[in-house]
């Protein structure tokens, strides 16, 4: 009977059963990225590295409701920004697992200027 390697999930992606020698593509895992290739060795095992492995997904920098926004890696449930200037408070919004950006929690709101 031919060997196989046992369906897992490993290096941030999922990979099906695979036939003895067999160059076997995974799927990565949520917040992850890629096209993530591995080897079914001979005797059944998978190899100890991967191809093409599975890469974060990361909600891009940018400015956005009157705050600049850090890079923050996928399914980050706050993030932090900062207000622009004449403008105060504590900005803070999620990314979420497909490297979109969440909704605001919290705002800037426009500091008063004394003349």
């Amino acid at each position: 009977a031919e060997r196989t390697c046992a369906a897992e999930t490993a290096f941030n992606a999922t990979w099906s059963t695979a036939l003895s020698n067999d160059l076997a593509e995974g799927s990565c895992v949520p917040g992850f990225q890629g096209t993530p290739l591995r080897q079914c060795g001979v005797s059944g095992t998978w190899a100890s590295s991967v191809t093409n492995p599975c890469s974060v997904i990361f909600c891009g920098t940018g400015t956005y409701d009157d705050a600049s926004w850090p890079s923050a890696p996928a399914g980050t449930a706050v993030v932090e920004g900062t207000c622009r200037p004449n403008f105060s408070g504590s900005p803070k919004r999620s990314c979420n697992i497909d490297g979109t950006w969440g909704d605001l929690s919290s705002v800037c709101t426009r500091t008063r200027i004394l003349v």
